[in-house]
């Protein structure tokens, strides 16, 4: 936002703190002659030069002409008159021919907007306010713009930008590694493990499924069992 934008937003805040800060409707009154001070040594050109802000109405007359407002901060906006009766001398209502028209129907209420034009004079407010009433215009001021050029701010279409490419371009991941058998904990097939021995086997060696081999032996186990 720029610099003088802030300091323009700060003064309509900080009259507007004081207004309701007021312990009578006369020093209420006195809030607005401190505001139109500040705002004259803020634009003493009565320029708005690429300042940023958010599209709160747009709209358009009987006529067909563009109504446009744009908020800077909450309860502080610019804008054009809404109607041709009112805009007669102030020529704010916006073109269907002009550049600044054809880019504003483009955009939609939300949209972030950057935009230059000229604040109508006033000897009230410095720059022109159009509120009915003393506490619209300290609460909820709207400050008369005559559009010079609207345009899409980079700033605020750079992050979409870069989303839509990561997004088509998704990184590769790689394929976690393979594990072994042994380390994943994955069953031995049974073919693979030899038969283990059994003990008598192991020690004797004999092969006990022959008959004279069984009957040896019980006959020499017996024999061991006699006393001497």
């Amino acid at each position: 936002i720029p610099d003088e934008e802030q300091k323009f937003i700060a003064a309509v805040k900080a009259a507007h703190d004081a207004y309701d800060a007021s312990a009578n409707d006369m020093a209420k009154g006195g809030t607005r002659a401190t505001r139109r001070e500040a705002i004259c040594q803020v634009i003493p050109q009565g320029r708005a030069d690429s300042w940023i802000g958010t599209i709160k109405t747009l709209s358009s007359n009987g006529d067909g002409k563009g109504v446009l407002e744009i908020e800077l901060a909450p309860d502080v906006s610019v804008g054009t008159w809404n109607n041709a009766i009112s805009d007669i001398e102030d020529n704010t209502l916006l073109d269907p021919k002009s550049d600044v028209f054809v880019t504003a129907s483009s955009m939609k209420v939300g949209d972030t907007i950057q935009f230059s034009g000229t604040f109508l004079h006033s000897d009230v407010d410095c720059a022109k306010e159009i509120s009915l009433t003393l506490e619209g215009s300290m609460q909820e001021p709207e400050f008369l713009l005559r559009f010079a050029s609207v345009s899409v701010p980079t700033a605020a279409a750079q992050p979409q930008a870069t989303d839509q490419s990561s997004q088509s371009q998704p990184t590769e991941q790689e394929p976690p590694p393979q594990q072994s058998q042994e380390s994943s904990g994955a069953e031995v097939s049974p073919a693979t493990v030899a038969p283990a021995s059994t003990p008598t086997q192991q020690q004797s060696g004999d092969d006990l499924s022959n008959p004279e081999t069984r009957r040896a032996t019980v006959r020499t186990s017996f024999d061991c069992a006699q006393p001497a």
